[in-house]
């Protein structure tokens, strides 16, 4: 009796598990883009606050900042979807 519940318990956690998993996947698809942004404008404001508006660090994050939003636009129009700011 006591290996079939084992048993029983262990299936369930595994198709829990798996169920858990593709969900955050779908989840993580819009907002990957706008979590890497959120990051990047984060740093630039750090960069300058810590080394000036002028400054190459803060340069170089304008540049990252850049980067990721034309990243994410990139791939907002291969999957068909056109952002229209």
């Amino acid at each position: 009796m006591r290996i079939k519940a084992k048993l029983a318990a262990i299936a369930l956690g595994a198709a829990l598990m798996f169920v858990g998993a593709t969900a955050a996947r779908a989840d993580d698809w819009g907002h990957g883009c706008d979590a890497r942004i959120r990051k990047e404008r984060r740093d630039l404001q750090r960069a300058i606050n810590r080394h000036g508006y002028y400054s190459r660090q803060a340069q170089r994050e304008r540049a990252e900042l850049r980067r990721a939003r034309e990243s994410c636009r990139g791939d907002r129009d291969r999957d068909g979807y056109r952002d229209r700011d």
